[in-house]
């Protein structure tokens, strides 16, 4: 009597585990690693992570036609609009300050993402927020179009000779969550 207690009870405790085990081996297999990109610069580095993120050709640059462009870009949703040429819900990369101020490089930003190109004006006045030396952020009105969203978010980060760029799409579902964007800036480090 006394073994078949014995029995039962390292039967039990085997069942409890092989449930636990599977549990966990069933909630590993659900969560795929996020996705992690390495954007490079001639001196930093910054991460993206997540689905939905590219990389473009560390020779390619993107932008806007009439204003700055990053290099080694990272674009997330890209072409998500088949109505436009080259869409992204978001995208991030370098550029070089040349001596520029973070105010500088923030405001041809922002003068590029929220210029009509019907009229040349800024549709709305733009508003930077910049937080220390090196950090602008701007909330931008952007002009009307099949594709376009009802605001940008722009983000500028200087460290030494070379700035991050993030621009992302705001007030549409598909839109890069203001948390990873945080955290790509975050990440920024000198390589």
């Amino acid at each position: 009597m006394l073994a078949f207690r014995r029995l039962a009870w390292v039967l039990g405790v085997l069942a409890v585990l092989a449930v636990v085990t599977t549990s966990a081996a069933a909630l590993v297999i659900r969560r795929p690693a996020p996705l992690l990109l390495r954007l490079h610069g001639a001196g930093l580095s910054a991460s993206v992570t997540g689905a939905g993120w590219r990389m473009v050709p560390a020779d390619h640059q993107i932008g806007y036609r009439s204003g700055p462009r990053v290099r080694a870009p990272a674009v997330y949703r890209e072409d998500w609009c088949a109505r436009a040429d080259h869409s992204s819900r978001a995208f991030a990369g370098f550029v070089a300050t040349g001596g520029r101020s973070v105010r500088e490089i923030a405001r041809r930003w922002a003068a590029a993402i929220s210029r009509d190109p019907r009229t040349g004006r800024l549709v709305a006045p733009v508003d930077l927020v910049v937080g220390d030396h090196r950090r602008a952020d701007a909330d931008l009105d952007v002009p009307t179009g099949p594709c376009n969203p009802p605001r940008d978010h722009l983000t500028v980060v200087v460290a030494g000779e070379e700035a991050l760029v993030l621009v992302r799409d705001v007030g549409v579902e598909d839109a890069l969550p203001a948390t990873a964007a945080e955290a790509i800036v975050r990440s920024l480090r000198w390589r």
